[in-house]
């Protein structure tokens, strides 16, 4: 799932919080600390607790595809080890 990061106003950061929720992930938003169910798409705990997040249409595709359609694409990558 991909959800839009702005609710109610205010752009959201998330990560996993690793908890889970019926099994399955819940995140947390930085800005707030409010617990964020992937299963149910809304906040279970925390200031936005019962706000529900917009779904944004997605799509997965191949790297080589992603780079045909956006050959100027940045990628963000680990910093090379010592000696590498």
């Amino acid at each position: 799932m991909v959800y839009a990061r702005e609710v109610d106003g205010q752009t959201l950061t998330f990560d996993v919080s690793g908890m889970l929720y019926d099994g399955i992930l819940v995140m947390r938003d930085r800005e707030t600390g409010s617990l964020w169910s992937q299963a149910i798409s809304s906040a279970i705990d925390g200031h936005f607790d019962g706000m529900v997040l917009e779904v944004v249409a997605a799509e997965r595709v191949s790297w080589r595809r992603w780079m045909e359609e956006r050959p100027d694409s940045l990628v963000l990558g680990f910093p090379p080890r010592p000696g590498s």
